[in-house]
């Protein structure tokens, strides 16, 4: 009994040591937002689409440059997350590019991402604005989306009565 109380008292002993021990080597595995930053270069969509996740919901608004290298991305959820985190940024640089790449886009979900981050971030109330909104709504085949159009050109005074032939 006596043999078993000591081996138990070295068991216990030597299992708080090597616990003590493990929690002063161990190395930090968490990620800083410079680590995130770094992954906007990545080749693998899932890893810049985490990242682009991560920067937005830590609202690290210096990243908004490198993100918006990826509005025109080959990947679709990448263009998807530039712009919504573009958007809750309300970062005023990436307006127009993200119009140009609406302009462009053929993934509905990228197409509704958009048109919310872009009126996230504000429209300019002038001529190009308007032409803009019109080349949009013409092109669009989305009834949502021209809708969402239409009230855009309503508030920014080129609403127009003509309708998209593909809304109806």
């Amino acid at each position: 009994m006596k043999h078993v109380l000591v081996l138990l008292t070295i068991f216990l002993f030597s299992v708080q040591l090597f616990a003590q021990m493990s929690d002063e080597t161990r190395v930090s595995t968490e990620k800083t937002a410079a680590d995130y930053v770094n992954d906007l270069d990545s080749s693998d969509p899932k890893v810049v689409v985490d990242a682009i996740k991560w920067l937005g919901d830590k609202e690290q608004k210096d990243s908004a440059p490198k993100i918006m290298g990826h509005i025109a991305s080959s990947d679709a959820d990448v263009r998807m997350w530039s712009a919504v985190t573009l958007g809750r940024f309300f970062h005023k640089e990436a307006r127009d590019p993200i119009i140009n790449q609406l302009m462009a886009e053929t993934n509905p979900d990228v197409r509704y991402a958009q048109v919310i981050s872009v009126t996230r971030i504000g429209l300019e109330n002038n001529d190009e604005t308007r032409a803009k909104l019109r080349q949009l709504r013409e092109r669009e085949t989305d009834p949502f989306i021209v809708d969402y159009i239409k009230k855009m050109e309503e508030k920014y005074g080129g609403g127009s009565s003509s309708t998209s032939g593909t809304a109806e």
